[in-house]
């Protein structure tokens, strides 16, 4: 069993350690019987001999380095675009250039997209 899960860069995680899943037990449980001592904060399993508490261990979740990689690179991208479109607001030199480029990427859209269905035929 997990008892806490930790975060990596670019990746938030949250628990809801409050939650307490509990399957009651008698004076008598069976064998696998789980239970939630709220005292400690233990999950325990009947083993058919005892209780047996669970867990005492982590893991760690993290993005592979491609993934990291690729996410400073759209946030890189991202404020390239942010910062020109704050440029843009009083450079009209930049509005008429960003204008052109973002035609340019629409056009290239249009080509790939008759490409594709050229394919097709």
């Amino acid at each position: 069993m997990i008892d806490y899960v930790v975060g990596g860069e670019y990746m938030n995680v949250t628990s809801s350690k409050g939650a307490t899943p509990y399957i009651g037990h008698n004076s008598n449980p069976m064998q696998g019987a789980v239970s939630y001592e709220s005292s400690t904060g233990n999950m325990k399993v009947f083993d058919g001999n005892g209780w047996q508490v669970l867990g005492g261990g982590s893991a760690c979740v993290n993005l592979t380095a491609n993934a990291i990689t690729t996410l400073r690179w759209a946030e890189k991208k991202m404020n390239e675009e942010l910062e020109n479109e704050r440029l843009a607001e009083t450079n009209p030199t930049i509005k008429s250039l960003l204008e052109e480029m973002n035609k340019h990427k629409n056009q290239i859209e249009m080509v790939k997209i008759l490409m594709k269905n050229e394919a097709k035929v």
